[in-house]
């Protein structure tokens, strides 16, 4: 019983992994944009548990709220520790590498556009990818087709004899 639990709760990880990351490229412009008008991170976050566009983000960023409100812990402390605590190892990168830019001093606003224009990359991939195996999938069945149709017309039958209605006679 254990295990089925544990089995579920491992099947409802993966399917929220993989919500987050169809919207990760998204919600890193919203922050892009948020953090280039001088948000921080804990008003960004609050604006994004504000949007409903992003439902599974908008999930994330609500429990990592709630840790900084209930727990009374600092915005980026629990921001790197998201990276644990989040269903996708994407986000978590990005949470970690958005911290850390803002700890070091570095340029923000650089590594978020960095990581903006990094996303919307690895999207096009994939959905070229997807493109290409949903088209190698149609030429599969295409063939498939014709060659069945072929043996039909080569042999002349089919493997069943058509009833035919001669209602006419």
């Amino acid at each position: 019983m254990l295990s089925l639990q544990k089995l579920g709760r491992a099947d409802h990880e993966k399917k929220q992994a993989k919500k987050i990351e169809k919207e990760l490229p998204y919600f890193i412009t919203i922050v892009t944009l948020l953090a280039t008008s001088g948000l921080g991170p804990y008003s960004i976050l609050q604006k994004i548990k504000d949007l409903n566009l992003l439902p599974a983000i908008r999930h994330e960023s609500i429990k990592i709220i709630k840790r900084i409100d209930m727990l009374g812990l600092d915005p980026l402390t629990v921001l790197s520790q998201a990276k644990e605590k989040t269903s996708s190892r994407l986000l978590g990168d990005f949470l970690a590498g958005y911290v850390s830019a803002i700890q070091s001093g570095g340029n923000v606003i650089s590594y978020l556009k960095s990581k903006m224009s990094s996303s919307f990359e690895m999207l096009e991939a994939k959905e070229k990818r997807i493109n290409r195996e949903d088209k190698w999938n149609c030429a599969c069945l295409s063939n498939h087709a014709d060659s069945n149709i072929g043996s039909i017309h080569s042999s002349g039958s089919c493997g069943f004899k058509p009833i035919i209605h001669n209602s006419w006679s």
